[in-house]
C-alpha cells in the first residue's frame, strides 16, 4: 500500500500539473500553483468539513488531474467525505470509480466493504472484504482487513466466520489482542464455556499483565467449572496486577469475587471477613469517586444480603439478626423508599405495595431478596456478563491506519 504522505504528494503533484497547464509555462505563476496546492490539501484533509473536501476533490477532478493514480485517490477520498455526509450512494459511486482505475489498492476495497455494511448489502461486503485481504501488500495490512472482517461478522452474528478470521490473524500475529479477545467472546456467545476457559488460560500466558483476562477467567471458574482454588487464584492475580494503578476499585470488586467464591464453593465462614473487607474498600471507592448516597446504600444492601445468607447457612440466626439490626439502623428512610421502588420494578414485591406496608415488612422482604437482584453483584459475578469484562472490541489497528 502507498503510504499516506505519498498519496498526498501524488494529489499535490496532480494539482501542480493542473496549474502548469493553466499557466502554460512552469514557474510563471507561483501563486496559481500555491492555490492548487491548497485545493489538493483540502481534498486530502481528514479534519476538514466534508462539504469542503467534496468541493476541493470535485474541482481537481473537473480540471483533470494529470496523474492517473492521483485521480483514483481523489475519488477515494471524496467517497469518504460523502460517507461522512451520510450519502452512501455517492460514496459507493466514487469508490467504484477509484477501484476501476486501481483495483489493486486494498484500502479502496476496505472502504467499499464498510460502505456495503452500512447499507446492509452483505453480499457486496463479503466480496469487497475478501478483495481487500487479497490485495494486501504486507502482513500488517492483511491482519488489519482480517480483523475488520472478523469484527463485522461478529457484530452480525456470523460467529463461525468471525472465529476463522481470528485464527488467520493469530497465525500471522500471535499476540493480536483483538483476535484473542474476540475468540473468547465468540465461545462465550456460543456458551462453549469449557473452550472459553482453555482460550483464556492460553491468553493469560501470552498477555500475562492483562487483568481483564484474569477477571473473566475467575468468573468462569466461579460460575462454570466451580473451582474454588482457580477462582481465587484468578481474582487474586487481578488484585496484584492493579495494586499500583487502580487498587481501590479493582481491589473491591475482586475481593467481592473471592468472598462470593467462598460462599458458593467453599466454607461460608471464610467469606464473611472478606465481605467486611469489601465493605471497607467499596466505601473508600465511593468516597474517592464522590458517588451518591444511593449507590453506597445499594452496596450496603449487597453486603448485608451476602452475610445474612452466610450466617443462616452456618445455622447462626443470632448473628444474622445482629447484622440486620446494624443494617436497618444505617439504612435511611430515603433509601427504603428508593429500594421499594426498585423491588417493585423488579417484580420482587407487588407494584401497589405502600411504603408503610413495606416498612412494616422490611425485615422479611430484605432477608428474602435474591442476591441476583443487586445490579452491582449481577454485573460483577454472573456468567451471562463475563463477556462484558473484555469490553467492546472493534479493531485497535484502525486508529493507527486511518
Amino acid at each position: 500500500m502507498v503510504p499516506k504522505f505519498a498519496q498526498l504528494n501524488l494529489v499535490r503533484i496532480a494539482a501542480i500539473l493542473i496549474a502548469v497547464a493553466a499557466v502554460g509555462v512552469f514557474g510563471q505563476d507561483k501563486y496559481r500553483i500555491h492555490v492548487w496546492q491548497q485545493i489538493a490539501d483540502t481534498c486530502w484533509d481528514e479534519k476538514a468539513k466534508p462539504a469542503n473536501v467534496i468541493t476541493a476533490c470535485t474541482r481537481m477532478l473537473t480540471d483533470r488531474a494529470r496523474i492517473k493514480e492521483a485521480i483514483a485517490y481523489i475519488y477515494a477520498h471524496r467517497s469518504l467525505a460523502h460517507h461522512k455526509n451520510n450519502d452512501l450512494s455517492l460514496a459507493m459511486n466514487d469508490i467504484d470509480k477509484a477501484i476501476a482505475i486501481r483495483a489493486d489498492i486494498s484500502d479502496f476495497w476496505g472502504f467499499r466493504a464498510r460502505f456495503s455494511l452500512v447499507i446492509d448489502d452483505h453480499a457486496q461486503f463479503e466480496i469487497s472484504a475478501a478483495e481487500a485481504i487479497k490485495q494486501s501488500k504486507s502482513p500488517e495490512e492483511k491482519v488489519f482487513f482480517l480483523t475488520e472482517r472478523a469484527w463485522a461478522n461478529f457484530e452480525r452474528g456470523q460467529l463461525v466466520k468471525s472465529y476463522a478470521d481470528c485464527d488467520r490473524v493469530l497465525a500471522i500475529d500471535p499476540t493480536n489482542k483483538d483476535a484473542i479477545y474476540r475468540r473468547i467472546k465468540i465461545r462465550l456467545a456460543q456458551r462453549n464455556y469449557d473452550h472459553a476457559i482453555v482460550l483464556l488460560e492460553q491468553a493469560t500466558s501470552i498477555l500475562p499483565t492483562d487483568s481483564n483476562l484474569f477477571a473473566a477467567l475467575g468468573r468462569l471458574h466461579l460460575n462454570h467449572s466451580k473451582d474454588l482454588d482457580r477462582t481465587i487464584a484468578a481474582f487474586s492475580t487481578v488484585i496484584a496486577l492493579n495494586a499500583a494503578t487502580n487498587p481501590t476499585e479493582q481491589g473491591s470488586v475482586m475481593s467481592l469475587g473471592i468472598a462470593a467464591a467462598h460462599f458458593r464453593l467453599g466454607n461460608p465462614a471464610n467469606g464473611i471477613p472478606l465481605v467486611d473487607d469489601f465493605a471497607v474498600a467499596v466505601s473508600e471507592y465511593h468516597a474517592l469517586k464522590k458517588t451518591t448516597d444511593t449507590q453506597q446504600a445499594i452496596n450496603d444492601l449487597m453486603v448485608f444480603v451476602m452475610k445474612d445468607r452466610a450466617y443462616r447457612s452456618l445455622d447462626r440466626p443470632d448473628l444474622a439478626d445482629a447484622e440486620f439490626a446494624k443494617f436497618q439502623k444505617d439504612f435511611s428512610t430515603d433509601h427504603r423508599k428508593d429500594l421499594r421502588e426498585r423491588l417493585a420494578e423488579n417484580g420482587s414485591i407487588p407494584s401497589d405495595m405502600s411504603q408503610i406496608e413495606f416498612n412494616t415488612q422490611f425485615k422479611n422482604i430484605i432477608t428474602a431478596v435474591s442476591p441476583d437482584f443487586i445490579p452491582h453483584l449481577t454485573k460483577t459475578l454472573n456468567l451471562a456478563n463475563v463477556g462484558d469484562v473484555l469490553g467492546s472490541i472493534t479493531n485497535s489497528a484502525r486508529t493507527k491506519r486511518n
